[in-house]
């Protein structure tokens, strides 16, 4: 299907406007999925990640308690021992005084008598109340804080009775009576009895009474260098409010949250830091999540093998009360080995869903507006285009029309383009040369009609040539053949001679060879008439000589008749050289007007040469157009590397910016990547305009080889009107040869006729040389005398032909 111009431009026109636009819409639509797909994936790693670093920053958090604490504890129990110290130091009497004595982690009670352990030389009593100020352990309370116990030795195993305390029950009495066993309930050894019975201090994590404290346990010797009892200074791990607040003000995500869990011991599995606090101490190891799982144990398990700084993820269903459908929750989780805390940073999946839908909405807001774009691009394209196609299309195709009318022969066509552009001047121009070609038509028709009397004459010309060749075949053929009557005893053969060349010369000498025969015979006759007075005695020769003269007779009328046939042809030949001689100055006048026609064809196409010449000039007026196409090209192809330095530098300051310019960093990303890829787009556009541009001069290039074959048309042109000079005076010399051959042929038909004249007078003689025979007879004696002079006579000639002559001269010979 063919393409008019107007339609091209209206959809390059269109193409150039819709396609960046086009290309950024799919572009965005392409990748749109990827990058959500993208952004779920970064939104689930962050999400892993986020938590991740939640938990370890708790993990921290507790570090630097830990630390904190354990330097307060150092602290206290320096300031501890210093108050002891104070009191006069410890010691035992001899006194006794009964114990009930409380294992603190299995609650079983015992009696026991025990020296009265004093401060100086004061019993530190059996005092459970609070409100009773007990010497020491309030001292060190009221200084540094926290709390503070005295312990004596029980017996030789190690157990160790609390005597003194500030430590306060659940019934908020004073902790006396309890003992730290040497050997927990599992078996195991108690690691602070064990230590201080080593003689060193504890430091370290212990269950005091009902929880657990950070504490601080130094033996305490007799004079005797023996453990007599131990001074404890402990912070309850839950009482640093700083710690416990901050842990529970952090929110994972949405709605998530911290929790602490118990990872050994009797306290496995309980909640040490729940949700605000709601449910702490409370047991969930047998808790199951919606799918029928003990995740809590799964939790501590794997949480309890982490090392110092490992972090462990852990998904599960959850289905809190009030909500309908169970919601995927996920952990990170981390094991504080010195407080044996299980720490998770939970929260449920779909709490980082809402980054995922304002993302969408962006892009689908994105993808949208670029549609709305295009759409008005290619509003504005397609009515640009329109309004430049037919600006630029329409006069083309009424140029076109009108070019193609002309093409078929319709030189009435005229085009009213008013412009003052190349479009107007093509259109001045293609009026000018209707013009030019009516007129060229005009002249080409009247010397058409000229140049078809001049072919047909030059036919007749051409056909009297043949005519003419033929003939001179013929007389060829002819005198071949007279030579050959002639070599068989012809003696009335007789050639034409027209030309003074050798065949006139040859045909001259075998006349005057036939004459000198003629003139023999005629002696010969002579002396026959001579001897026919005598011939009355040779009868049968006579006879003989009768029938002979009858023959020649009747050869003589032949040869007259076709003397007379040869004559007509000369005759008729003469009239036909005539008329070419005729014709021949008719093509002469022909040929110089056929000149003529090529000056003013060379004037036509010099005319030509300058329509060629401007032509050249607007192609390159176009690839100028096409190198300030290239230059805006070039604009672009900068406005997009500065944007690709922009959305470096913004990817560089949201990497700055952390965790709260990642989403910016990817919008960033992003940005960057379009701008490479509109960079590409410039890229291939301007290899197109560089493809254009060098098609354009390949087009300059072309048009300017055309300009040099019309000036070689021009410069052929001139050359044949040479030629046609040439052809005139060859015509002259052509004229000149026929005249010459018109008036031999008048001299052959004039020859002819003085042939037909003597073979008249040869049919005269030969009556009368057969008048002669009947006198032969008469007197013999003078036939034998003229018959020896005959015989004389015919001694010059080869006796074969002179019979040969005898025996054919009954053939008649004809030309």
């Amino acid at each position: 299907m063919k393409v008019n111009i107007k339609t091209k431009i209206i959809i390059f026109a269109s193409a150039i406007g819709i396609l960046p636009a086009v290309i950024i819409t799919l572009m965005i639509y392409s990748q749109k999925n990827d990058v959500f797909d993208n952004l779920n994936n970064e939104i689930g790693k962050f999400s892993k990640e986020n938590i991740t670093q939640i938990s370890k920053d708790v993990y921290n958090l507790c570090e630097t308690a830990y630390t904190l604490i354990q330097q307060q504890l150092t602290a206290s129990l320096l300031v501890s021992e210093n108050v002891l110290k104070n009191s006069g130091g410890i010691r035992l009497s001899n006194e006794r005084i009964s114990w009930t004595a409380v294992n603190q982690f299995t609650k079983n009670e015992s009696q026991i008598l025990l020296p009265k352990m004093l401060a100086g030389s004061k019993w530190l009593g059996q005092i459970n109340q609070l409100s009773t100020p007990v010497a020491v352990v309030d001292e060190v309370k009221k200084m540094v804080g926290g709390t503070c116990t005295i312990f004596q030795r029980m017996n030789d195993r190690g157990d160790m009775l609390r005597v003194a305390t500030n430590v306060e029950k659940l019934d908020k009495t004073r902790a006396i009576g309890t003992f730290i066993p040497a050997v927990n309930p599992d078996g195991q050894a108690n690691p602070v009895i064990s230590t201080i019975m080593r003689g060193e201090t504890f430091y370290g994590r212990a269950y005091v009474v009902n929880a657990w404290y950070q504490t601080a346990y130094k033996p305490l010797f007799d004079t005797a260098g023996e453990i007599i009892g131990i001074i404890y200074v402990g912070i309850k791990q839950e009482s640093v409010e700083s710690l416990r607040n901050g842990i529970m003000d952090i929110v994972v995500g949405k709605s998530g949250y911290v929790y602490v869990l118990g990872g050994k011991g009797n306290h496995r599995g309980h909640y040490i830091l729940s949700k605000n606090g709601e449910r702490d101490g409370e047991d969930i190891w047998e808790a199951k999540d919606s799918d029928g799982n003990f995740f809590i144990q799964s939790i501590i398990n794997k949480s309890v093998q982490l090392k110092q700084g490992e972090v462990a993820m852990e998904q599960y269903p959850w289905k809190n009360i009030g909500e309908a459908e169970p919601r995927m929750k996920i952990a990170a989780l981390t094991y504080f080995e010195p407080w044996d805390w299980v720490i998770g940073a939970s929260t449920y999946e779909d709490d980082y869903s809402h980054s995922r839908t304002v993302i969408d909405e962006v892009l689908s807001g994105l993808t949208t507006y670029a549609i709305i774009i295009s759409f008005i691009m290619l509003t504005i394209a397609v009515i640009l285009s329109i309004a430049l196609g037919n600006k630029i299309g329409k006069p083309i195709q009424e140029i076109s029309n009108a070019a193609r009318q002309v093409a078929e022969g319709d030189l009435s066509q005229k085009l009213n383009i008013v412009l003052d552009d190349e479009i107007g001047f093509l259109a001045r121009s293609f009026n000018r040369m209707v013009e030019n070609l009516q007129k060229l038509m005009e002249e080409v028709n009247a010397k058409n009609e000229a140049s078809k009397e001049a072919a047909q004459a030059a036919e007749a010309a051409k056909e009297a040539a043949e005519k003419q060749h033929e003939y001179l075949s013929e007389s060829v053929e002819n005198i071949l053949a007279q030579m050959d009557k002639f070599a068989d005893g012809d003696l009335t053969v007789n050639l034409p001679v027209s030309r003074k060349d050798e065949i006139g010369r040859l045909s001259d000498g075998f006349n005057r060879s036939i004459e000198n025969i003629r003139k023999m015979m005629k002696q010969m006759q002579i002396a026959v008439q001579t001897t026919s007075s005598a011939s009355t005695e040779l009868n049968l020769l006579s006879q003989e000589l009768a029938k002979a003269a009858d023959m020649q007779t009747d050869q003589t009328h032949d040869v007259s008749v076709a003397i007379e046939q040869m004559t007509q042809t000369i005759v008729e030949n003469a009239k036909n050289a005539t008329r070419s001689a005729d014709v021949a100055k008719e093509n002469g006048l022909l040929a110089r007007r056929g000149g003529e026609v090529v000056e003013e064809t060379v004037q036509k196409m010099s005319e030509i040469a300058g329509i060629v010449k401007a032509s050249v000039k607007s192609v390159e007026k176009l690839g100028q157009s096409g190198t300030q196409i290239g230059e805006i090209v070039s604009v672009i192809d900068e406005i997009a590397d500065q944007t690709n330095l922009l959305a470096l530098n913004a990817a560089i300051e949201a990497a700055r910016a952390g965790d709260q310019g990642k989403g910016f960093a990817v919008v960033a990303d992003e940005v960057r990547k379009l701008a490479e890829r509109t960079t590409r787009a410039t890229k291939e556009i301007a290899d197109k305009i560089s493809k254009i541009q060098s098609e354009t001069l390949e087009v300059v290039d072309a048009m300017k080889k055309g300009e040099f074959e019309v000036n070689n048309g021009i410069s052929l042109a001139g050359n044949a009107g040479e030629a046609l000079g040439k052809i005139v005076k060859s015509a002259n010399d052509f004229i000149d040869m026929v005249s010459h051959i018109a008036a031999a042929n008048e001299e052959q038909s004039t020859t002819s006729e003085q042939i037909s004249r003597s073979i008249d007078q040869i049919k005269q003689i030969s009556n009368e040389s057969q008048q002669s025979v009947y006198n032969v007879s008469k007197n013999s004696n003078r036939l034998n005398e003229l018959t020896g002079e005959l015989s004389k006579a015919l001694d010059k000639f080869v006796i074969d032909q002179n019979r040969q002559i005898a025996a054919k001269n009954s053939e008649t010979v004809t030309f």
